[in-house]
C-alpha cells in the first residue's frame, strides 16, 4: 500500500510537470539558456536579458507575444561591427538602440513594426551592443545618443562564435 501511493504521488508529480510544460508552449530543450543583469540608462531600471552567443544573437526576441514592463534583450558582440537585425517571427514592433564599445547610445531606430520585415536594419557606425526594448520605451525612459547604459555586473565580450 505504501508503494502505491508513492507511485501515484510520483506519477501526479510527473504529469502535473509534463502539462506546466506543455502550457508554455516552447520547447524548453531547443531554446537557449538565458542569463539576465540589472541595468540603468539615465533614471530607469531595467533587466535585460543577455544574448551573448550566435544561438541566443539569432533567436533574440522571436516568437514572443511581448515583453514585461522595463525588460529589454541586450545583443553582445565579441568586437565592434555593423550587424544587421530584421524583425523575423515577431509579434510586437520594438526600438533599436546601438551602443558603441562603451555601453553609449550611439544611434536610436524607433517604433520598428513586425510588418517591416525582410528589411534589414544596420547601424551607421560600428557597435558594439544593441538593446532591444518594446517600441516606445526609448521615447518613455527619454534615452537619447551619447547616454551611457550602466550595467550592475560587467559583461564578457568574448563571446561563443
Amino acid at each position: 500500500m505504501k508503494y502505491k501511493i508513492i507511485g501515484i504521488i510520483l506519477l501526479l508529480f510527473i504529469l502535473g510537470a509534463g502539462t506546466y510544460f506543455l502550457l508554455q508552449g516552447e520547447d524548453i530543450e531547443s531554446k537557449p539558456v538565458a542569463n539576465f543583469t540589472q541595468a540603468k540608462i539615465g533614471d530607469t531600471e531595467l533587466t535585460l536579458e543577455i544574448a551573448d552567443t550566435p544561438e541566443k544573437r539569432e533567436l533574440g526576441l522571436s516568437g514572443r507575444k511581448n515583453l514585461p514592463e522595463k525588460t529589454g534583450m541586450l545583443f553582445v558582440f565579441p568586437m565592434p561591427s555593423q550587424p544587421g537585425f530584421w524583425m523575423k517571427d515577431m509579434k510586437f514592433a520594438l526600438d533599436f538602440i546601438w551602443l558603441d564599445q562603451n555601453l553609449k547610445v550611439a544611434e536610436i531606430i524607433e517604433n520598428i513594426s513586425p510588418e517591416t520585415y525582410p528589411e534589414v536594419y544596420i547601424p551607421q557606425e560600428p557597435i558594439q551592443y544593441m538593446l532591444e526594448l518594446t517600441a516606445g520605451d526609448a521615447l518613455r525612459y527619454n534615452i537619447e545618443p551619447n547616454m551611457i547604459l550602466e550595467l550592475n555586473s560587467p559583461l564578457s565580450t568574448k563571446t561563443t562564435e
